[in-house]
C-alpha cells in the first residue's frame, strides 16, 4: 500500500533464528571444535560444562576456568571409566554426565555442573555429546582432508 511504512521501518525485521538443540550438532557437522560445543552447551543451558574425549587430550571446560583443575580430572577419570564400559555416575558437584559415543562405542563424557536438569536441559546435554562425537569423527579423519572427514561422518551415521 501506498504510504504505508516498510517492515525493517516498523522495526519488524527477519525474525532471529531460534537456537534448539540441533543447532550444535549442526554446527559440529560444519566443522565447530570441542571448546565450541562445549560453549555453546554451556551458553543454552546457563552452566558450566565439561567434554572429556581423552583421545584427543585433556578436558575441555566453558566457560574456562569454571571448574578447577581437580575436578576437570575427576571428570577425565570418568570418561576413562566409560570408555572402558563402566556406568556414568557424575563427579560430586555435576548434575549429569552424558556419554560420548561412535556407534556403541563410548569415547567419552560430557557433564555440566550444578543441580539436576530439567528434561529440556538434558536434551542440549545430549546434543553436546552427540556434537562432541562429530567434532571426534570429523578431527580423527581430517588428516585425510575435508572430503574425508565428510565421508567418515556419513559412514558411522550409516552404520549406527
Amino acid at each position: 500500500m501506498r504510504g504505508e511504512p516498510q517492515a525493517s521501518d516498523r522495526g519488524a525485521g527477519a525474525p532471529a533464528p531460534r537456537s534448539t538443540p540441533l543447532t550444535i550438532v549442526s554446527g559440529a557437522v560444519a566443522g565447530d571444535d570441542l571448546e565450541t560445543v562445549a560453549r555453546t552447551a554451556s551458553d543454552a543451558l546457563g552452566r558450566p560444562v565439561a567434554i572429556a574425549i581423552p583421545a584427543l587430550g585433556g578436558p575441555v571446560c566453558w566457560p574456562a576456568g569454571a571448574i578447577d583443575h581437580m575436578r576437570l580430572r575427576s571428570v577425565a577419570m570418568l570418561a576413562e571409566h566409560a570408555i572402558g564400559g563402566g556406568d556414568l555416575q557424575p563427579p560430586e558437584g555435576f548434575a549429569d554426565a552424558i556419554a560420548v559415543s561412535i556407534g556403541e562405542q563410548a569415547v567419552g563424557i560430557l557433564v555440566a555442573e550444578g543441580a539436576g536438569l530439567a528434561s529440556d536441559e538434558r536434551a542440549w546435554l545430549e546434543a553436546g555429546a552427540a556434537a562432541a562425537a562429530v567434532t571426534a569423527l570429523m578431527r580423527e579423519s581430517h588428516e585425510g582432508g575435508v572430503e574425508n572427514s565428510k565421508r567418515a561422518l556419513l559412514r558411522a551415521l550409516h552404520a549406527g
